[in-house]
């Protein structure tokens, strides 16, 4: 059979503007095979080691740049915000607290368990 891969992601950013900063990034993997059958990620783990979640808070965003509805409803809720740089991973989910080059890295890395 052949396996299909589903990212689902939220992307988070300082507003809706061409310049706007992103904020956070959240996807969680499903993986799905053809046919009848579904293997759902939050379930089982067909690929043995796998981290079925990707979350990151960027460091390194212009608080000044957002709305106050971002502030409210986005920045509020941040597990990281004003906390030192980190990551790390912990069961099935890897989280990180990193400037943009660092998470674009961190990103890769985590991508890369799905070739």
């Amino acid at each position: 059979m052949k396996q299909e891969l589903k990212l689902f992601f939220d992307f988070e950013f300082s507003s809706l503007s061409p310049d706007a900063q992103p904020i956070s990034l959240g996807i969680v993997s499903e993986r799905m095979l053809t046919g009848d059958h579904i293997v759902n990620a939050f379930r089982d783990q067909p690929m043995g080691d796998l981290s079925k979640s990707f979350y990151a808070e960027f460091s390194d965003f212009d608080l000044n740049r957002c709305d106050d509805w971002v502030k409210e409803n986005v920045v509020s809720k941040l597990h990281n915000f004003n906390k030192q740089e980190g990551g790390g991973i912990g069961g099935d989910k890897y989280e990180c607290n990193y400037k943009t080059e660092r998470i674009k890295k961190e990103l890769k890395e985590w991508l890369s368990q799905f070739r």
